[in-house]
């Protein structure tokens, strides 16, 4: 299973919204991840930023996840999403050995 990584920033008038009416929204939420079969793992919220975090799991297939941002994009309360594909320290590597078996050559030769 892949994990992903989406922070999102909410308009001023959903976190109004939230003010007024105080409400965990990862439980409202949870099923939409379900319906695309991911696994919604954590729930942040970032306030020096006025954003939360979904941190989630799921096969490593980006249309869900890109189906999941626009659904909530589309809502009109979030108004910025950026999902990222998160690497666990032995899948980094596995592509950093791809990479060196490329054989990409520089412009400009890398100093050693």
């Amino acid at each position: 299973m892949s994990q992903y990584l989406t922070k999102m920033t909410l308009t001023t008038q959903a976190w109004a919204a939230l003010v007024e009416e105080p409400q965990d929204r990862s439980k409202l939420i949870k099923p939409m991840f379900d319906a695309l079969g991911l696994k919604l793992l954590d729930y942040w919220f970032a306030l020096d930023q006025g954003a939360i975090y979904c941190h989630y799991e799921g096969p490593d297939n980006l249309i869900n996840s890109l189906a999941m941002e626009m659904a909530v994009l589309g809502g009109g309360t979030v108004a910025y999403a950026e999902g990222t594909r998160l690497l666990t320290a032995t899948e980094a590597v596995e592509a950093m050995k791809k990479a060196k078996s490329l054989g990409y050559k520089p412009v400009i030769p890398a100093k050693k």
